[in-house]
């Protein structure tokens, strides 16, 4: 398929895809727009109607206020004269005001006057039976709480619908008591919505709600109207629409259904509308294809086809001095360009190619003699390889037997590691118990049990339990490492207090900062809870080692411990000094066993073995915590810990807050 075609084909299709989609959306919308206004003049029609309804009603309840109202109506409910009856209700009264029932009751509810008319056939009948029911005590119809009240409706009689008024008698001045109550009734014929039909310039009916037997647009109809619409609207065909609303019985139970029938001319308009529409969208698409194509046909068709003829003529014939002939400055033109630039391109290696043939004839030929030359001393490699290969072989055997060797040598090792940690343990067990020994009893010392001491004996006393307290967190932090690296640590989970942990870390460091002139701080956030749960022996040995590690290094100013809540799930401990600060380089291996910042014997501060960071490294861990230091040096540093924030069962919590409040200030 041709270009040409292919375009034509592209730009109709394009253009009916765009008419459909511009069909569908004005069919979506303006046909909506035009079908939701018929729907409103509909339902403002059906509601006319139904007023109109409403407006006989009006009217009856008009005639009965003049009645009911009359000292002769208010005598008559009293004594039942026949006078009354003579003057006032013959025949041509009810058809003047167009009544088909008129009852009169006493005081007590009784009937005094009941009669039936026929208005269409100008006779009296037999008053209906079934009205017998809406007559009983308390009924709507016979209650009258105030002299105002005036009842009326549509009750449903098995003769059919009727109209009734219900109001109290009076006298002419609106006087009371009320003496008893009078009753109006005109039957809903059908001539009635054949005069509303014609006044309204409408088809109107009525159906009975509670039928077993509705047409199916009544039906459809009811249905709607039962799930809470208040109107109805229902297209019968193209050219008709149906409006519906239901008509309430005095007790507000839906009685009939009214319809209205009316032509479909805003519908009509609304397709109209859109058909012209579609036909001026048509004309003026198909005259922009047009346009369209005419312009493409002149400006990129003609010349695509030209420059297609060219590349044709070379590719056939093999003329490498065939050019391509496109004026212009755009794209094609371009093209063009680099087309004749390829074609004296290629002339100009089909020569180069063409000398490049002999060379390569030449070059076989030395290739030969080369390729010779070569297989010669690929056997002699080959033999030289092989010989390499055995020595190789004779290498892996010693290698195997050497690894073997190292195998042995490292199951010694680990052993004799194990044996060493075991030695550890052993060691700093064996010596926590004198080191405690010579701590309390230089204590007592100290505190004179023994007797008055001196000063210089008190002061010597103190460089004692100093030395030894070191000494025994140095055997602590032993004994810890051989645990962890035999595993045999087990972490405690018990309530503990905040509080009471930072006192008693305050009670065991504050010798040492003293002795230094240091000053050392606490803080503990009140977001913080009272109690929480952990194993606060390793939790004060954590906390031991980084203010016995910050007291080493700082030689001036103070030390900050800090507790705080950094979020619901995590609590922190932060101890932070002024000292020396750590280098960069030196903060990535500060956690490892045995190694310290300045490991020479000629350190200022040469305590320790460097295990008391890698312990609290490994202890943070356990906790499924995070460790992490800031420093510089000169600046200082800050340890940070984060743990999880574990809090005790209720009672616990209870029992552990009454601790902390019964602790001395």
């Amino acid at each position: 398929m041709t270009l040409y075609r292919k375009t034509i084909l592209a730009i109709g299709a394009t253009l009916v895809a765009l008419l459909l989609l511009v069909y569908a959306v004005s069919q979506a919308t303006l046909m909506h727009s035009f079908e939701q206004v018929e729907a409103t003049n509909t339902i403002n029609n059906v509601q006319r109607a139904y007023w109109a309804v409403m407006a006989d009603l009006e009217e009856l309840k008009t005639t009965i206020i003049d009645w009911s109202r009359w000292d002769d109506t208010y005598q008559f409910a009293s004594d039942g004269n026949q006078a009354f009856i003579n003057d006032n209700l013959m025949d041509s009264t009810f058809h003047n005001i167009g009544i088909n029932l008129a009852l009169v009751l006493n005081q007590r509810g009784e009937v005094v006057y009941q009669k039936a008319f026929d208005l269409e056939a100008g006779t009296a009948i037999s008053p209906p039976a079934s009205l017998r029911t809406y007559l009983q005590p308390r009924d709507l119809l016979i209650t009258h709480l105030t002299t105002f009240n005036i009842v009326s409706g549509i009750i449903h009689l098995p003769e059919g619908e009727l109209f009734v008024v219900s109001a109290p008698i009076l006298t002419s001045s609106q006087q009371g008591p009320i003496n008893g109550t009078l009753i109006f009734g005109r039957y809903l014929s059908q001539r009635l919505f054949t005069q509303i039909g014609s006044s309204l310039k409408l088809s109107v009916a009525v159906q009975s709600f509670t039928s077993t037997d509705l047409s199916a647009d009544f039906q459809a109809a009811k249905n709607a109207l039962i799930a809470g619409e208040p109107n109805f609207v229902l297209p019968l065909n193209d050219e008709r629409v149906a409006g519906y609303q239901t008509i309430r019985d005095i007790y507000g139970h839906p009685i009939l259904l009214l319809q209205i029938e009316m032509g479909r001319g805003i519908y009509r308009q609304g397709q109209n509308s859109l058909s012209y529409f579609v036909v001026a969208l048509i004309v003026v698409g198909v005259s922009l294809a047009i346009v369209v194509l005419f312009l493409l046909d002149r400006g990129i068709l003609r010349r695509l086809q030209s420059l297609s003829h060219a590349v044709t003529e070379v590719r056939t014939t093999g003329n490498l001095g065939m050019r391509a002939n496109i004026q212009g400055a755009d794209e094609l033109a371009t093209l063009a360009q680099g087309l004749n630039s390829m074609l004296e391109a290629l002339a100009t290696s089909r020569r180069e190619v063409e000398t490049s043939n002999t060379r390569l004839q030449q070059t076989n030929a030395q290739l030969s003699r080369l390729n010779d030359e070569l297989e010669q001393r690929v056997s002699e490699r080959t033999l030289a390889l092989s010989e390499a290969n055995d020595q190789l072989r004779q290498e892996i055997a010693e290698r195997q037997q050497a690894q073997g060797q190292l195998a042995q040598a490292r199951d010694q090792a680990l052993e004799a590691l194990r044996l060493k940690n075991q030695i550890l343990a052993n060691v700093s067990h064996d010596a926590r118990t004198p080191l405690t020994s010579i701590i309390l009893h230089a204590e007592l010392l100290q505190r004179g049990s023994y007797g008055e001491i001196d000063a210089k004996q008190k002061e010597k006393l103190g460089n004692v339990l100093l030395s030894a307290r070191q000494l025994l967190t140095f055997f602590n932090n032993m004994l810890g490492e051989a645990q962890i690296t035999n595993g045999k640590i087990n972490l405690a989970d018990e309530p503990f207090m905040p509080v009471q942990l930072i006192a008693d870390i305050m009670a065991t460091v504050q010798p040492i900062v003293e002795r230094k002139k240091l000053i050392c701080t606490t803080e503990i956030d009140t977001m913080l809870p009272p109690a929480l749960r952990g194993d606060a022996e390793r939790l004060k040995q954590i906390v031991t080692n980084l203010i016995d590690n910050a007291i080493k290094f700082t030689d001036q100013g103070q030390i900050n411990v800090r507790l705080y809540k950094r979020d619901d799930a995590h609590w922190c401990i932060e101890v932070k000094d002024s000292g020396r600060g750590i280098p960069e380089e030196a903060q990535s291996r500060i956690f490892e066993a045995f190694w310290q910042v300045d490991g020479s014997v000629t350190r200022d501060a040469n305590r320790g073995v460097g295990l008391g960071l890698s312990i609290v490294k490994q202890l943070v861990t356990m906790m499924d915590g995070q460790i992490s230091v800031n420093s510089a040096p000169q600046r200082g540093t800050t340890f940070t810990i984060a743990l999880p924030l574990v809090l005790p069962a209720p009672t616990t919590t209870a029992t552990t807050i009454n601790a902390v409040e019964s602790i001395p200030a």
